[in-house]
């Protein structure tokens, strides 16, 4: 049965994207995202893949260390394997949270649904936690009243996740911590590499370090607002108002948005080997040789001599 809510909450978001795409091409044209795609090198490329894989890894031994607060056992190759694909369906899916749906459906099956879901969403969070975080340090100093919202989004944050955390004892709990601060590293690595490409270093000769730090840290936590399709639209529309406040254009913040989006798509683009894997290869391997089931029929009910069966 289909949950008209959940139709409706994607369409909504789907709506937004596309909506702030529209206008950010009526107020500025389509050149910044011309730029963001003709910027595209192979060696960018090849970055975001090696970033994609670091992060990936990241992320799975934090979901394992959640996961193991609920006695769930998970390998480190089924953890990349089921990261790897939650990242790439959360890229072209309404949301950025289809994967991880996904990914705590599968895992039901060997947990109960508050273990399944509260290891997903645990891991989730912390990572979202630290995204909030860094927000705040860049906008505490200029913007104290909008870096204490930022404060407060990130105290929320942590106390949505906390069912999740407490399950863990305190180092490995800062540990979890810990790897998701190394995956917001490696997120703002991407980011700066999007900067290179699409030519806007002077926005980092310029500026000083914190000031690139405030400016990574608020537009990626534009790409956190769950009302977007794989992070698409917000994070360019945040950009185009950050960028701005360094002494840069709006248009220089959305070429380099959008050239974000489309390595932090290329980062992924592996776990889409994996779903093709998962849903093509490995049924096919499970048929007997020669792709046909066996149909046993010693097992079969005996007719009656009436013809009717037991």
């Amino acid at each position: 049965m289909i949950d008209t809510r959940k139709v409706l909450f994607s369409l909504l978001q789907i709506a937004v994207t596309v909506g702030l795409l529209v206008w950010l091409i009526r107020w500025l044209g389509v050149g910044p995202f011309q730029e963001a795609i003709s910027s595209l090198t192979v060696f960018s490329a090849v970055g975001a893949l090696a970033i994609g894989t670091a992060a990936t890894l990241v992320q799975a031994r934090r979901w394992r260390l959640i996961s193991s607060g609920y006695n769930i056992h998970v390998g480190r190759r089924e953890a990349v394997a089921k990261c790897w694909q939650a990242g790439f369906l959360n890229s072209i899916l309404p949301g950025g949270l289809a994967g991880d749906a996904v990914r705590a459906v599968e895992q039901r099956r060997s947990s109960t649904w508050s273990g399944s879901i509260g290891s997903v969403l645990g891991e989730r969070l912390a990572g979202t936690a630290v995204m909030f975080a860094a927000a705040t340090i860049a906008l505490y100093p200029a913007y104290p009243n909008v870096g204490v919202l930022a404060a407060l989004l990130t105290a929320g944050t942590v106390r949505i996740a906390w069912p999740s955390l407490k399950r863990l004892v305190g180092s490995v709990r800062w540990e979890v911590f810990g790897l998701a601060a190394a995956g917001w590293v490696l997120f703002a690595a991407l980011f700066l590499i999007a900067v290179m490409t699409t030519g806007a270093t002077e926005v980092l000769t310029r500026a000083s370090a914190y000031e690139v730090f405030a400016l990574t840290a608020l537009t990626l936590a534009g790409m956190s607002v769950p009302l977007s399709l794989g992070g698409w639209g917000p994070r360019e529309g945040a950009a185009a108002l950050v960028f701005p406040l360094f002494g840069s254009s709006p248009e220089v913040g959305v070429a380099v948005a959008f050239s974000y989006g489309i390595l932090a798509l290329i980062s992924v683009l592996p776990g889409a080997l994996v779903l093709v894997y998962r849903l093509l290869v490995r049924p096919r391997q499970k048929l007997p040789r020669g792709g046909e089931v066996e149909v046993r029929t010693d097992v079969l009910p005996k007719a009656h001599p009436t013809g009717g069966s037991r």
